[in-house]
């Protein structure tokens, strides 16, 4: 039962133990697993603006699994390329609304693991592996820096809920190249309107 123990604790104590083996999550591992964050989804989207989007199982289950992996793979240095890539796999599924918010609920934990990576080793392979996780998860990756051009922003912007915590999480962060994905600034400067000098004071600056 690792991963549903691992996802226990880190919910309620904001720590966990990790096994030290790559090992397959067993079937009621999962099953668990998937109730815990069902119950996460029930609390997280209570602070969601509007309407969240849907809770999708296997999205979320698949991004906590990832989570757990990367959790282990940054605490191994010794494992090598090829066992990352077996292990960090990219989502198999086109993303939509509901998979892009369940997802985040593990997910969001992405720019504080890329961080770590990054301090321990700039060049190691999971560091280009976390990249490529953020860039087809920007909603979960604010603050990672990417190549905004190449995001797919549209599942964020057309669902309102998505839209308007992603644009929060692009000014907390204060992220500039976010606003180079289509369709960001126009949706920043209607989210913040007379309030965007407030909020962000470089905003008009940065943008010339």
């Amino acid at each position: 039962m690792q991963l549903s123990k691992y996802l226990l604790s880190l919910h309620e104590l904001g720590e966990a133990s990790l096994s030290p083996d790559l090992e397959a999550f067993a079937e009621v591992d999962q099953e668990g697993s998937i109730t815990i964050l069902q119950e996460l989804y029930q609390s997280d989207c209570l602070e969601m603006p509007l309407q969240a989007p849907d809770f999708n199982p296997s999205a979320a289950l698949w991004a906590a699994q990832q989570l757990y992996r990367i959790s282990q793979l940054l605490l191994q240095r010794n494992w090598g390329p090829e066992i990352i890539d077996e292990h960090l796999l990219a989502y198999p599924h086109p993303l939509e609304a509901s998979s892009t918010y369940s997802a985040d609920l593990c997910l969001r934990q992405l720019p504080t693991l890329f961080e770590l990576a990054k301090g321990l080793a700039p060049s190691d392979h999971l560091v280009v592996k976390l990249r490529q996780l953020g860039a087809q998860f920007p909603f979960s990756s604010v603050g990672i820096e990417l190549d905004d051009h190449s995001l797919d922003v549209q599942p964020i912007l057309a669902h309102p809920s998505l839209r308007y915590a992603y644009i929060d999480r692009i000014v907390a962060k204060k992220d500039h190249k976010r606003l180079q994905s289509a369709g960001i600034q126009p949706a920043l400067e209607a989210q913040l309107g007379t309030y965007a000098a407030q909020f962000w004071p470089e905003l008009n600056t940065s943008n010339h």
